[in-house]
């Protein structure tokens, strides 16, 4: 009888305990990561919740149930951590993915309609597709970021600022334990109100009120509809007066500087940023998206300048159907575009300005134009050198095109030119591996 006992709790021991489970969770910029709490919940009646901590190389081991669980890490003054989903343990052993805790504050979750501000004592964790309403403003301050722990995406209809730091970014990144390309959905700017109070202008009878609006222009306005060859009206009555001209729906603005954008679909997408609207990108950086670093389309008042487009599957910068409009326009300026799947710069029925970027080692040309009035100027252009690349590939360009001052080398063709008009002048074509030119 004494020999059933003694078996009896071994046996209970053995099935309480068959699943053995280890790992590594981090906490950021340290060399101890211990005493970091590993909390292993019960999600079914099977299991058990149970916890264990981390050594000084971060590393933990438990025995748990068999059942399901969701895990948790936690240490005082860092946010804390949930991986993703349950997890299902049996009669085996199992090694997680490792986890890394950030320092300091608190965290919240967004999901749905969101305004006002960000701040950088908080980690915001995205549980749901989010959305800034066309009637509202979103600032966020620098140092601030924002994980997304699934395939959410964020729409941006009204004003939007993130305004950042050097040495203190504003980072839109996954949420997920190991990081890859394509993690969530990615940030969409559609900054031309649809709907909304209609701004008639000629309700307004002095300057300053006229002025107010984006949309409205006070101007001098003449009754004569047409003079003879010595100036005289002989249509209309010879009168003049200012007046409040124009009319239309207040245009939204979109201010983005020192950002980082990684692990989207798509990193940044824009479209309808014309007339009142406008869209900055200033000293940031898209990098590490599964589709293109930045897609425009339909926009003529959009500036790109000192950032930088890397590790993107796609182009780093694409336009298309973008033009040029009295004084705005689409510029490209002073950008460091490499190591892009395709092309660095995709531009297909769109006029821009393209002006001081570095374009090297991306996976197809690097500079493609298809269709537009375009100001390609002293930008760099090198390292294209697989079968049939270009470093520029230019076709049907307007008669008002302009391509000069461009050093472009190292690549397998350095320019063609299809159907082409416009100015070429001043430009280095060195040390492309077959034609300098190509002209079709």
């Amino acid at each position: 009888m004494k020999k059933i006992l003694l078996i009896i709790p071994f046996l209970f021991s053995n099935y309480l305990y068959s699943a053995n489970v280890s790992g590594y969770c981090y906490l950021q910029n340290q060399t101890d990561h211990s005493g970091i709490k590993v909390l292993f919940e019960a999600v079914t009646p099977s299991a058990t919740t149970d916890s264990t901590y981390t050594n000084t190389d971060g590393s933990y081991n438990i025995g748990l149930t068999g059942g399901i669980y969701s895990i948790n890490f936690s240490k005082d003054d860092y946010y804390p951590y949930t991986m993703p989903g349950n997890f299902t343990f049996s009669d085996d052993s199992y090694t997680l993915e490792s986890a890394t805790l950030t320092g300091g504050g608190t965290t919240q979750f967004l999901n749905g309609s969101i305004s006002g501000i960000l701040t950088s004592d908080v980690l915001y964790l995205v549980d749901g597709d989010i959305t800034v309403a066309q009637e509202d403003m979103l600032i966020i301050e620098p140092g601030t970021t924002i994980e997304f722990l699934d395939d959410y995406r964020f729409d941006v209809r009204g004003d939007f600022y993130a305004l950042g730091e050097e040495g203190n970014e504003i980072t839109f990144t996954s949420g997920r334990p190991l990081k890859q390309k394509g993690d969530w959905s990615g940030i969409y700017f559609n900054l031309h109100p649809n709907q909304g109070d209609y701004i008639s202008c000629s309700g307004f009878y002095n300057e300053n009120d006229c002025n107010q609006y984006e949309v409205c222009s006070w101007v001098e306005y003449s009754y004569c509809y047409e003079y003879d060859e010595y100036g005289n009206c002989i249509s209309g009555t010879d009168i003049t007066e200012t007046v409040c001209s124009g009319g239309g729906y207040e245009g939204r603005t979109a201010n983005l500087e020192y950002v980082t954008i990684e692990y989207a679909k798509n990193g940044v997408e824009v479209s309808s940023s014309y007339d009142s609207s406008n869209f900055s990108l200033l000293n940031s950086n898209i990098t590490l998206n599964k589709n293109n670093g930045l897609n425009a389309s339909g926009n003529h008042n959009i500036t790109i300048s000192n950032s930088s487009f890397t590790h993107n599957e796609d182009a780093g910068i694409r336009i298309y159907n973008c033009s040029n409009n009295g004084e705005y326009g689409v510029l490209i300026s002073n950008n460091i575009i490499s190591n892009n799947e395709e092309q660095g710069l995709q531009g297909q029925y769109s006029d821009f300005t393209f002006e001081g970027n570095i374009v090297s080692n991306n996976g197809s040309d690097g500079v493609y134009s298809y269709d537009g009035e375009f100001y390609i100027i002293n930008n760099t252009v090198e390292n294209h050198s697989g079968y049939g690349d270009r470093g520029m590939w230019i076709e049907r360009g307007s008669n008002s095109s302009l391509i000069e001052g461009n050093i472009v080398k190292n690549n397998e063709v350095g320019i063609q030119l299809y159907q082409t008009n416009g100015v070429f002048k001043n430009n280095t074509v060195v040390s492309n591996n077959s034609w300098g030119f190509d002209i079709a």
